[in-house]
């Protein structure tokens, strides 16, 4: 065992800054800034990324404030950083002229708007929406193995007739090892 306080004194190893509050400030600084006016809700402007979702739970977002809590930011990281994997492999395959991500899409409805930013496209030579990647980061794959979930279909659908498609592939990507 080493002694901790004679390792110190004898070779001057002092502890560093706290990597743990480095990281807090990064993803907060970063979810803010980038998130922030997207997120905002607003009355009559629709986020497809709420479709299916509880109608309570909305009521209080658009009300209360904003839906996400700061714990929830390294999760978001995890995700953001496998979508980002994909984009490369898709990019590798198809050439980056084809692959766009966070589509904008905005659906015009009687009264009101649905807005949505897409997850990964692909664009077929002509500059048309060709299919749309819908990706989804969970800790436990095998849950999703008996279909996807019925929210993520719902959300998923919005995305689609925004870029006129009529299919997309939901992919669910384990965190820990990518599993898909």
């Amino acid at each position: 065992m080493v002694d901790v306080e004679n390792f110190v004194e004898e070779y001057g190893v002092r502890r560093g800054p706290s990597v743990k509050r480095i990281l807090r400030e990064y993803l907060s600084h970063y979810f803010e800034r980038r998130d922030s006016r997207f997120w905002r809700r607003e009355v009559g402007v629709y986020h497809a990324s709420d479709t299916g979702r509880c109608l309570r739970k909305l009521y209080y977002e658009y009300t209360v404030g904003p839906r996400e809590r700061e714990e929830a930011y390294p999760s978001f990281y995890l995700g953001n950083a496998i979508e980002w994997l994909l984009e490369k492999a898709l990019v590798h395959h198809y050439g980056s002229e084809r692959v766009k991500n966070s589509v904008f899409i905005e659906l015009p409805l009687d009264g009101f708007k649905v807005v949505g930013q897409t997850d990964l496209v692909i664009f077929a030579p002509n500059a048309r929406p060709e299919h749309l990647f819908e990706v989804k980061s969970t800790g436990d794959i095998e849950h999703r193995r008996g279909g996807p979930s019925p929210h993520h279909v719902m959300q998923v659908h919005p995305y689609m007739a925004g870029l006129k498609l009529d299919r997309c592939t939901l992919v669910y990507v384990q965190r820990s090892d990518l599993a898909i």
